[in-house]
């Protein structure tokens, strides 16, 4: 994964509303979660949904479907994966610098 793409995963993953989004997006049976469930879920206004699904949507987080008014809303799984993967390399390149500083 890119740094850059990496960046704008983390940056909309910085908010705790949209990282709780993913959260139940991923977990949501069904495949698909509709734009009315993260609503009722978050007892926000559709409108501020819509702007944290976006950015979420935009950093390739998440992919979006519509079907007339209706969005619904799916974890990019190879991109979640990936992201994963770099975090695990982030933090196993830390141990590594942490080990040589301590011996």
């Amino acid at each position: 994964m890119e740094q850059a793409h990496f960046q704008l995963i983390s940056k909309a993953l910085a908010d705790p509303t949209r990282a709780e989004m993913v959260r139940v997006i991923a977990s949501y049976k069904g495949g698909e979660t509709p734009c009315q469930v993260l609503v009722e879920k978050f007892g926000l206004t559709p409108a501020t949904i819509s702007h944290h699904s976006g950015e979420l949507v935009s950093s390739g987080l998440l992919t979006m479907r519509r079907d007339g008014r209706c969005a619904f809303f799916k974890l990019n799984a190879p991109v979640a994966r990936a992201y994963h993967m770099q975090i695990g390399k982030l933090l196993a390149r830390r141990e590594t610098k942490r080990a040589k500083i301590g011996a």
